[in-house]
């Protein structure tokens, strides 16, 4: 007799609009935190002052990276989606309301329960550092895979 049932290949937790600290706390948005077996994902929001006169410049360090918020283990960034990597920079033009952009990473443990998005330690003012960003609204779903 052949099994029919759907196998469970790997379980995703997403979080939505997660808690977290960081210097542009007001300009900054995690819109959702995905976490499979393989990859963080980190979508963001950067909303812009509407009085900006100039461009500003706006770019990703690949020496960025993840790591739970009571620990040392580093977790590595892959790739970044709507955001210029390092030694590539991006011109954002006067007028943007807000730029939204996607970070990954290496697939945070599932027993962590807050962690840290590190681009550069001791400059909050020119890098994307945030802090104890919240997995505490989670929600599970299979993957399945049907036969």
């Amino acid at each position: 007799m052949e099994n029919n049932k759907p196998a469970i290949k790997k379980s995703k937790t997403i979080v939505y609009n997660p808690k977290f600290r960081s210097k542009d706390s007001k300009r900054l948005s995690i819109i959702r935190v995905l976490i499979d077996d393989e990859l963080t994902r980190i979508d963001l929001v950067y909303n812009l002052s509407f009085n900006q006169k100039k461009p500003i410049f706006f770019q990703i360090d690949s020496n960025c990276f993840i790591t739970p918020s009571h620990s040392n283990k580093i977790y590595k960034f892959i790739k970044a989606e709507n955001i210029p990597v390092l030694p590539n920079i991006g011109y954002i033009k006067p007028g943007t309301v807000s730029i939204s952009f996607s970070l990954f990473f290496e697939g945070l443990d599932k027993k962590c329960n807050t962690f840290d998005l590190i681009e550069d330690f001791g400059d909050d003012k020119k890098y994307f550092n945030i802090y104890k960003i919240s997995l505490n609204r989670t929600f599970k779903y299979p993957e399945l895979i049907l036969n």
